[in-house]
């Protein structure tokens, strides 16, 4: 019988020892490499492959980081969080693509992750008491946010929305057909759609032009659903399991 691949670590300091230990790895004789460690030596161990080894191999014997996404939201935030407390965040680089159209309450909510690891009494992003499921993109409003997400910020923010209700309409008249975030799922629409796809948009209002393609307004009310997460290009991950808001988004302008 073979024997098992070795795996080899490099500890820098006790940081790396701390994360190793969180990991459930059994480590020889702990308390010596611990003191080597406090004394600033280099401690390198050897593990078997089946030990669960192979995650911390390339991060402790690297001098890459782990990135780490931070989109603004719960999700991300969470997600960092989790990736710190597990490799240390000296092996963790945070980032952030600020979209530069995020609520203001956003970077408040940015000042209180970056002492997350020393304080967990963190208020939440102010969008999410509103009743939001994101905390994205908040000056113009999410694209990929559905119909629920649009009727709501109709009703708290109609200054934005009516904003990008213009701006449907001055895509369409650009590109001379109906250009719109939102489309019917309904079986009447889909029934039209047969014979022109365009005929399931829907506008943010009424279109003149197009008297034929339902605005906001014709929809039933919904609640706001959970967004895809975002990829700071408005963007869908398709490995992810696909959500009902993604049917009530038009992907194709």
């Amino acid at each position: 019988m073979k024997n098992s691949p070795q795996k080899n670590i490099i500890l820098k300091n006790e940081l790396d020892f701390q994360t190793l230990s969180k990991g459930n790895i059994r480590i020889d004789s702990p308390e010596s490499v611990l003191a080597d460690l406090k004394k600033g030596e280099l401690v390198e161990l050897s593990f078997k492959n089946e030990d669960g080894i192979s995650q911390y191999e390339q991060v402790f014997n690297s001098n890459d980081k782990i990135i780490c996404w931070w989109s603004g939201g719960i999700t991300s935030a969470v997600a960092c969080k989790i990736s710190i407390d597990l490799f240390g965040k000296d092996n963790c680089q945070v980032i952030m693509i600020d979209t530069k159209n995020e609520h203001p309450d956003t970077y408040r909510f940015k000042k209180d992750c970056l002492k997350m690891v020393q304080d967990n009494g963190i208020e939440v992003p102010i969008m999410y008491k509103l009743g939001f499921q994101n905390n994205n993109c908040f000056n113009t409003g999410c694209v990929q946010g559905g119909i629920g997400y649009w009727q709501k910020m109709k009703i708290d923010f109609p200054d934005k929305f009516s904003v990008m209700a213009d701006l449907e309409h001055e895509l369409t008249e650009l590109k001379g057909e109906p250009v719109t975030m939102l489309k019917d799922q309904g079986k009447e629409a889909k029934e039209k759609a047969k014979t022109d796809k365009k005929l399931e948009l829907v506008f943010l209002k009424p279109h003149p032009d197009y008297p034929d393609n339902k605005c906001l307004d014709d929809m039933k009310g919904r609640p706001v659903e959970p967004l895809f997460d975002c990829n700071g290009m408005c963007g869908v991950n398709d490995l992810s399991k696909r959500k009902e808001t993604e049917k009530d988004i038009n992907y194709q302008d």
